[in-house]
Formats: structure tokens, sequence, C-alpha cells
């Protein structure tokens, strides 16, 4: 049998089992529960509504393709302010006027620190120079909201073209 009358049979088929196989794929995978943009510039957690977004400005590169492959897009005010109104202990510290101030945690917080900033107590935490060293992350969180999986983006693959650092 040759390939033409082979594709002209099949092909459809089997380029719509590719489809279903993908969707299956994509419908199968799990969504982090937070996400932090390079340099912790931002953090995004899903709602519902869309994407909480922890500062009004900045990193917008990130928010943009967040809201992009969740597909529910909305302006940025309206994602800062699901921020501000959300319940949780989850919290993002990127206010350069505080820079080098100490924070004081509690059991079960979850702190993002984009600033270089002492952190004293019983809390978990991701640094500046770690978020800074490992780029962009995703952190998946077990029933009782403490970090079980986490993923950072930067491979440390250094480009032909890159400044060797």
């Amino acid at each position: 049998m040759r390939l033409d009358h082979f594709m002209a049979r099949w092909g459809k088929g089997l380029g719509v089992l590719g489809v279903v196989a993908a969707l299956m794929g994509w419908h199968g995978s799990d969504q982090p529960d937070i996400l932090i943009a390079k340099d912790g510039v931002l953090v995004g957690l899903p709602w519902p509504e869309g994407r909480a977004l922890s500062k009004p400005n900045g990193g917008t590169f990130s928010a943009g393709i967040w809201a992009q492959n969740d597909g529910r897009p909305m302006p940025r005010e309206k994602a800062y302010a699901l921020w501000k109104d959300r319940k949780g202990d989850l919290y993002h510290h990127w206010a350069k006027k505080m820079k080098g101030l100490e924070i004081m945690c509690s059991q079960g917080e979850i702190h993002i620190l984009a600033q270089q900033r002492r952190i004293s107590g019983e809390c978990w935490h991701l640094s500046h120079r770690n978020i800074k060293r490992n780029g962009p992350t995703a952190i998946w969180l077990d029933k009782q909201g403490k970090p079980a999986k986490i993923r950072h983006i930067n491979s440390g693959f250094t480009r032909l073209w890159s400044k060797h650092r």
C-alpha cells in the first residue's frame, strides 16, 4: 500500500487521535498553586475568576503569559484586587523600601522574598538569592497548604549569544 493511499484512508483518524491524546494530557496535568516570576518580581495564585496577582504593576510579561495560559485574561487592577481580598498565609515581600528589614514569621506561613531580607521564625520561605539563582518557579501545595513540589524553570543552559556570568 502506498503512503498516499494510507494517509487518505487513515490520516484524519490519526490526526484526531493525536488531538485527543494531547487534550487528555492537558486536562490531566495539575496547575501549580503558586507561580513566581523571574527575580521574584510577581507572584500569582489561580482562582476561579482568574489569576490573583501580588502587585498592581510590574512583571507585566509574566502576568500576560500566565493569563494567556490560563485562558482567563482580566484587567490587572482586578487581578490585584483578588490578591488583596484572598485569605491565606502567603506573603510576597517585594517593596524596595523594606529591603534589609527583618521579617518575623509563624508556622504555616509561606513567604516569597523579592528583596534581600532576613527572616526569623518557623515558616517556609523562598529567598531572593534562591529565586535569582533558579529563575521562575512553580510550587504545588499539599492538602495542608505546605509546599510539596517545586519546579524551577531555569535550566542553567547558557546560550552561545548570552554573556557568561
